[in-house]
């Protein structure tokens, strides 16, 4: 006996979206979220380019409408961290949180989690002067916080904090932003958010209530923050698979977690969508 006719792993936009149309199709998934709903969507500081809002809006503020609208259809979304999903002849067993389940259908809407440094010290200062996510950084580091990277997210994540009156240090290991020009300027115009460019970290030290940031052999002056906030990169969260699975009927892939560099809401809101449309049609050509 089946305990899910289709799980859903991850409460993102793409999970979320997927859970509502399988509820209109007359599916009720189980929707599990091992963090806070939202998923990438919550580091946003403002999302310009989603249909319906012309002066754009905050990541955190989307989320908490998808929340609403979740809830509006009686949806929920359990609390559990999925530790492995394997096959189990036509269908699927998964172990989350202590418990064995088996579901008929997959959507792996897990996202992606963000790339380390890889230098000394990192590690041991994480979650209390390092951070890899926005939404984790503490009210405390807000006076001054160093930023690692130099793409899109790096770009987002300086100008949200330079509007929350926070003196940003943005270090980049390269002299050339691999950005959209817009936020080039953004960042251009701030004045207080601090360039520093070709400066490669080597290592990371706590220093009182501060992070000190040291650089390679001929870079700058160490940089000293109440935190430091690395972005540098996303790879799919994709670990608790067994080896082998790939996308087919009855698994499928959505959102971030497939998509490359296009990590865009729109593209996950869209993925979600038709991936609740294909199990709809899979399901009734199975029953």
């Amino acid at each position: 006996m089946m305990d899910a006719e289709v799980l859903v792993i991850g409460a993102g936009p793409a999970g979320m979206t997927a859970a509502l149309q399988l509820q209109r199709s007359g599916i009720r998934p189980l929707l599990v979220e091992q963090d806070r709903p939202g998923g990438a969507l919550l580091n946003a500081g403002l999302v310009e380019n989603y249909p319906g809002f012309p002066a754009g809006v905050s990541g955190p503020a989307l989320v908490a409408r998808f929340l609403d609208h979740h809830r509006s259809i009686g949806g929920e979304i359990v609390a559990a961290r999925v530790a492995r999903v394997s096959p189990a002849g036509n269908a699927w067993a998964i172990s989350m949180s202590g418990q064995e389940i088996l579901a008929r259908c997959v959507v792996v809407a897990t996202g992606t989690v963000p790339l380390k440094l890889d230098i000394p010290g990192e590690a041991e200062l994480a979650g209390r002067r390092v951070f890899h996510e926005l939404r984790d950084l503490p009210p405390e580091t807000s006076g001054t916080v160093a930023i690692i990277g130099g793409g899109d997210v790096a770009f987002d994540y300086a100008l949200t904090l330079a509007r929350r009156g926070t003196r940003v240090s943005f270090i980049m290991r390269s002299g050339t932003p691999q950005c959209l020009p817009l936020l080039r300027e953004r960042v251009a115009a701030c004045p207080n958010i601090y360039l520093i460019l070709n400066a490669a970290p080597a290592r990371l030290e706590e220093s009182g209530d501060s992070v000190r940031v040291h650089f390679r052999e001929g870079g700058p002056e160490p940089v000293i923050s109440d935190g430091l906030l690395v972005a540098i990169g996303r790879r799919p969260d994709t670990s608790f698979l067994a080896a082998g699975i790939a996308a087919q009927p009855p698994l499928w892939f959505a959102g971030d977690v497939v998509n490359g560099s296009f990590r865009q809401v729109g593209i996950s809101v869209g993925d979600g969508l038709r991936c609740a449309m294909e199990i709809n049609r899979y399901l009734r050509g199975n029953r």
